[in-house]
Order: structure tokens, then C-alpha cells, then sequence
């Protein structure tokens, strides 16, 4: 008889240490999926502005694009000197079609298209 307690508390313990890795295993996956999923929702890129003189002379880039979704918002307007050598889009809609249009305004011009394109993130 004593024997068999033994092989039935044997039983046990194999079944409990069986369960708990795999029981850290769902834990692992669940983790895994949603950092993945985190990083999976948007996509960054610049926007390269090469001869931006980035002087407090009044002018202005405003940048368009469609569909809507990302930042900074659609028809924002920002001055050059805040711009440097490129603009930072991001929070796309990854595997989306965007088109851009890129508008100049100074002193004398006013929406001047200077810039258009395609993308898909």
C-alpha cells in the first residue's frame, strides 16, 4: 500500500510540473502578441526639405495628406525656422496608400505646391 501512495503522489507531481510551464508558456505568447501588436499600429517617416533656409522671414510649409490618420494632423502649417531639414511624420495606418502634398507660402507666393507623392507604409 505504501508503495502506491507513492506512485500516486509521483502522479501528482509530474501532472503539477507539467502544467506550470506550460502555463508560463500562455503567459510568454500573450506578452509576445501584445508588444508586437503595439509596435505593429503605426508608421514613422521624414519628409526631407533640402534648401530650407529655416530664416524668420514669414515663411511656411503646409503639409496635406490623405487618409487623415497620423501626426502632425492633415493641412498643418509650420514655419520654416521650427522645420530644419526635414519634417516627422508619424502614427500612420501601416500598409496604407498616403498621398502628400507639400505647400510653400512666403511673401509672394501662397500655396505654392512645391512637393507631391505616393506612399505606402
Amino acid at each position: 500500500m505504501l508503495y502506491q501512495l507513492s506512485k500516486a503522489t509521483t502522479r501528482i507531481r509530474l501532472k503539477r510540473q507539467k502544467a506550470v510551464p506550460q502555463h508560463c508558456w500562455l503567459w510568454s505568447l500573450a506578452l509576445l502578441a501584445a508588444f508586437t501588436l503595439k509596435d505593429v499600429r503605426c508608421a514613422d517617416l521624414a519628409i526631407s526639405i533640402p534648401n530650407n533656409p529655416g530664416l524668420d522671414d514669414g515663411a511656411s510649409y503646409r503639409l496635406d495628406y490623405r487618409p487623415p490618420f497620423g501626426y502632425p494632423e492633415p493641412n498643418t502649417t509650420i514655419a520654416s525656422r521650427d522645420i530644419g531639414d526635414e519634417i516627422q511624420f508619424s502614427r500612420a495606418l501601416p500598409g496604407t496608400k498616403y498621398n502628400f502634398w507639400l505647400y510653400y507660402t512666403n511673401f509672394t507666393h501662397h500655396d505654392w505646391l512645391t512637393w507631391t507623392v505616393t506612399i505606402t507604409t
